[in-house]
């Protein structure tokens, strides 16, 4: 058995997302995870051996979501080769391609009675997700399972933009990585500890999703008209910088990249590093 799934990047919306707002993800094609699995006697053998811990976690937690369905799960025997290209820790989506075509793996062989549902494989990934960040929005599994631009709230889920023409976007490693369940904490603790300057940079990061959305459907129309894409884009940074999760190095890379003539950079994923997004 072999499938694969591509990388995604936010383009606004983070940790808002966990609170009712809306955010706009993407696949990223150029990052991709890709297993391979042969069945053989004997205990499943993982390729990379560092990936073992992982794969039987998500395993565990598939056995169990399988068991409340009614279906009981046997542990897979043979050998399971991962391939990717995403960075690990970079705000591109590793941990939720590799639920997302581990979910695709374990419903290929209990696919429930009927025909391939992609529902229930991002209902299975995001509770292997969860595995990762501790709390998973969804969103990161959509994206990655749908394989095209969307827009997604926790409420609504995700709804697929439509949107054929996109502006030229640029990607940059800022070098640094961090944990997406610390950032999550640290946005966390904010809203426990100062609810109302929460709140406010969290009606602020909804505004720039709307700006965002309104200035890409814009684009798709009228290509080249990008104002309130970028307007957008530096709002939605402000709110990062503003919950703490742009470190010192990234501000430097960030004001180094505007001199160069980016437009609008900023950290796109949980934050505190990975890989930084702008317009040229």
């Amino acid at each position: 058995y072999t499938t694969q799934a591509p990388g995604k990047w936010v383009l606004s919306g983070e940790h808002t997302v966990l609170c009712g707002g809306a955010a706009i993800a993407l696949p990223h094609p150029e990052f991709r995870l890709r297993i391979d699995f042969r069945p053989a006697p004997g205990n499943l053998a993982v390729d990379p051996d560092l990936a073992t811990p992982v794969i039987h976690e998500l395993l565990k937690v598939a056995k169990e979501w399988l068991a409340h369905r009614g279906t009981k799960m046997e542990l897979p025997q043979g050998s399971l080769k991962i391939t990717s290209t995403i960075p690990f820790g970079a705000g591109l989506g590793s941990s939720a391609a590799l639920s997302v075509v581990t979910a695709r793996w374990v419903l290929a062989a209990y696919s429930l009675g009927g025909a391939f549902d992609p529902a229930l494989e991002r209902e299975l990934a995001r509770e292997m997700e969860n595995c990762f960040h501790g709390r998973s929005s969804g969103m990161d599994v959509a994206v990655v399972s749908i394989g095209e631009p969307i827009r997604f709230t926790m409420a609504e889920g995700a709804v697929g933009l439509g949107i054929q023409n996109l502006p030229s976007f640029v990607f940059v490693d800022s070098g640094l990585r961090a944990a997406t369940r610390d950032c999550i904490e640290k946005v966390e603790s904010l809203r426990r500890t100062d609810p109302v300057r929460a709140q406010m940079l969290d009606q602020e990061m909804m505004r720039a999703t709307d700006e965002i959305l309104e200035g890409l459907r814009a684009f798709n129309e009228r290509p080249g008209e990008i104002e309130l894409v970028v307007r957008g884009m530096k709002r939605a940074g402000a709110v990062f910088a503003a919950w703490g999760l742009v470190p010192e190095e990234v501000q430097t890379l960030l004001a180094k990249l505007e001199r160069e003539g980016i437009r609008s950079p900023r950290l796109t994923g949980a934050g505190g590093g990975g890989y930084i997004v702008g317009l040229r």
